[in-house]
């Protein structure tokens, strides 16, 4: 629930976990339908009742940056539609820094693109029929972050992102505070990016420790089960990915290093008495 109520990507994770359990955990099926619909239902309810922290994501945006990669791949004479919300030359820009949709969205006319949605999403929809492989790679593009332990080189999106501190934000202890920020600023260098600021690298290490103690202890379905959080992480990223923020990848950052506490862990059984 808690997934389910961070936006689409949770609740796109929260729903691939889901079906991974339902898969692996065949006894309490029921319950964990009943449970995910629950998940589910709740950010659902709240946007029908309009609250304003349960918004389902700005599909426009993502499917807009599609179109832009295809308009890099293919420079042909662009829709009217997409020269509506921003020239040309801004489409082309976008599609060969892909790797987030602020590429495109920094540059286009935001009321515009508000404007002509329903365009927009006529346009994707051609795309998606005419050329799917375009789409999938735009997806896999901004989707980068759950999957490559390293960040690309090219486009200024392509680094992993890593949010400034508030201006106005302090902490009760203002040495621990200052403290704390010159520790964030020190551990940006670009040599550290892969192992402190990437969930990938952890993702892939946590899922191998639990094969490692599933193999041990005879315990096949531990690997789907502790998988599950992480590998619906990661579709989802793919699927709804906006950027290369390392929030989106929190999940393995925390689970990656406590399941791969589970490679030290030996068969506990001792002799017989």
């Amino acid at each position: 629930m808690l997934l389910a109520l961070t936006g689409a990507r949770g609740a796109g994770t929260a729903l691939i976990a889901a079906l991974v359990l339902l898969a692996a955990l065949p006894r309490v099926r029921v319950r964990l339908a009943l449970l995910t619909a629950l998940a589910l239902a709740v950010p659902i309810a709240l946007a029908l009742l309009g609250h304003p922290a349960a918004r389902t994501g700005d599909l426009h945006t993502l499917r807009a940056a599609d179109l832009a990669l295809a308009q890099h791949r293919d420079p042909s004479r662009p829709p009217a539609v997409l020269t509506a919300v921003a020239p040309a030359a801004a489409w082309d820009a976008a599609g060969a820094d892909c790797s987030a949709t602020s590429a495109l969205t920094d540059r286009w006319d935001a009321a515009a693109a508000r404007r002509e949605q329903d365009g927009l999403a006529t346009a994707w929809r051609q795309l998606l029929r005419d050329h799917p492989d375009r789409v999938l790679d735009a997806r896999l593009c901004r989707g980068r972050l759950a999957w490559s332990v390293w960040a690309a080189t090219g486009g200024p999106h392509a680094g992993t992102e890593v949010p400034e501190p508030a201006a106005s934000s302090h902490g009760l202890l203002r040495p621990l505070h200052a403290a704390a920020a010159w520790s964030r600023t020190l551990l940006r260098a670009p040599q550290l990016d892969w192992l402190l600021w990437r969930g990938a690298l952890w993702a892939y290490l946590g899922l191998a420790a639990a094969l490692l103690y599933a193999w041990r202890h005879r315990l096949p379905a531990l690997v789907p089960v502790a998988g599950a959080a992480v590998l619906g992480t990661q579709l989802a990223l793919t699927a709804a990915a906006a950027g290369q923020d390392y929030r989106t990848m929190a999940a393995a950052l925390f689970l990656g290093p406590l399941l791969l506490t589970l490679a030290t862990v030996r068969n506990g059984r001792g002799p017989a008495s």
